[in-house]
């Protein structure tokens, strides 16, 4: 799996800032919360697919999407082998762009739930923690503080596990998530679009944008590019969002 963030490794002592202490570039707050909002957006078109591969059983579209309220089921649904189409290439990228969502949305969760944090031994960079990891260093520093059998060694090893566990998560991470959610984003529209075609013709050329795109090219390596671009693809985006 992809990670979009480091591990911390080859130290016992860890100095950082949280709260209004930190110091860290206002970029990461840009580039979180667009990326938040981009996987957000990535779920509402995932919604999008479901009732356009359902057609007119509107029904039972619906109540798949409300099985995928829970964190739990939606889970599973992206973990799960989706017939959305009979159309073996458009299959290959739903689930591809799935996979690639996964990936993006653990990252996506560390940024929404964990401590945010600074270090000058990390500079540069944010630090994430759990917020279970920090209740398990304040037990045993208040362990070391109130109970006199405790050992400092047993308190030495809880510190050494939390910096194991601290993320480290550089600009470039968070560039790097950014592309990969546009692309999921592009793709499941395109996906989208090419359910909903009823022109045949029309649909292959939805179709055809893929082998173009470089995000999931590489998925068809033996399948020739065609030579010329298309432009269907802003025409229809207007018409779908009017």
């Amino acid at each position: 799996m992809n990670k979009y963030y480091t591990k911390i490794t080859g130290i016992t002592e860890l100095a950082k800032a949280t709260g209004s202490n930190i110091q860290i570039e206002d970029k990461f707050y840009e580039l979180s919360s667009k990326l938040i909002s981009k996987c957000s957006y990535f779920q509402k078109l995932m919604q999008d697919v479901l009732y356009d591969a359902h057609k007119e059983d509107v029904y039972r579209a619906a109540q798949r999407i409300k099985d995928l309220s829970s964190p739990k089921k939606r889970s599973e649904f992206l973990n799960s082998h989706n017939n959305i189409t009979h159309d073996n290439e458009i299959l290959s990228i739903f689930r591809y762009t799935k996979e690639k969502f996964i990936e993006i949305y653990e990252f996506r969760n560390c940024l929404a739930h964990e401590i945010w944090q600074s270090s000058s031994q990390f500079p540069n960079l944010l630090l994430l923690s759990k917020i279970d990891e920090e209740a398990k260093l304040l037990f045993a520093s208040r362990k070391l503080e109130y109970i006199e059998q405790n050992k400092t060694v047993d308190t030495f090893n809880s510190i050494i596990e939390y910096i194991k566990n601290v993320k480290l998560v550089s600009i470039q991470d968070l560039y790097r998530a950014d592309s990969a959610i546009e692309i999921c984003n592009w793709c499941m529209m395109q996906i989208s679009f090419f359910l909903r075609e009823t022109d045949p013709q029309k649909a292959l050329d939805l179709k055809e944008g893929f082998f173009i795109f470089g995000g999931v090219s590489h998925l068809f390596p033996g399948r020739a590019k065609p030579k010329e671009t298309m432009s269907w693809e802003s025409k229809r985006e207007k018409y779908r969002e009017g």
